[in-house]
């Protein structure tokens, strides 16, 4: 297991945050992953500090799916924070967030 599977976790992504395993996986991983299909989520520049029984890593990541009938491509920039519990390393706070998107230009009025 990776993630600690208690109270403890909180994940930010997107604006939005789930507070405990339970509440990430049932309101937000399991729904989207129902939706996804072909999936793809890879980290590069993965960076990592310790100190103790924590540490925190930074990361870019990507992630592939096909969605409905349309394929999505992303990525961004994500942080996990994890502790050492019972010898083995868990994920207690995952923060992520994607770049925002360039504004759709208005359309120019029709010239006569």
């Amino acid at each position: 297991k990776v993630w600690a599977n208690d109270e403890s976790v909180t994940v930010f992504e997107s604006g939005h945050a789930n507070y405990g395993w339970a509440d990430y996986r049932d309101h937000h991983l399991m729904p989207e992953m129902k939706e996804m299909k072909n999936t793809k989520y890879t980290l590069s520049d993965i960076k990592v500090k310790m100190a103790g029984t924590t540490a925190w890593t930074t990361f870019k990541y990507a992630i592939s799916a096909d969605v409905g009938a349309r394929h999505v491509d992303g990525g961004g920039l994500g942080t996990a924070v994890l502790e050492k519990r019972e010898g083995r390393w868990q994920i207690v706070h995952w923060h992520s967030s994607a770049p925002r998107r360039a504004p759709v230009p208005a359309a120019s009025p029709a010239k006569n």
